[in-house]
């Protein structure tokens, strides 16, 4: 199976603030995939991530994920 890691920064494309992309970054989260299946509590620990962007963030994780990395989800 061929898996294959987004950086972060394609966060930004689903309307994540890049501000908030460099929080993530500098916090060790450099891939979309570890955004998406970070836990909220470790997400809320951020300095400068507040719930409404841990919900925001974790939307544009997951939905990235599916997407690009299982795409046969799309047709279910």
């Amino acid at each position: 199976m061929l898996f294959h890691l987004f950086k972060s920064s394609k966060l930004q494309a689903a309307g994540i603030a890049s501000v908030d992309v460099k929080k993530l970054r500098d916090a060790g989260l450099c891939t979309v995939e570890g955004v998406a299946y970070t836990p909220r509590k470790d997400l809320l620990q951020i300095k400068g991530i507040s719930d409404a962007k841990v919900d925001k963030i974790v939307e544009a994780g997951i939905t990235h994920v599916e997407t690009f990395c299982f795409p046969s989800l799309l047709n279910t």
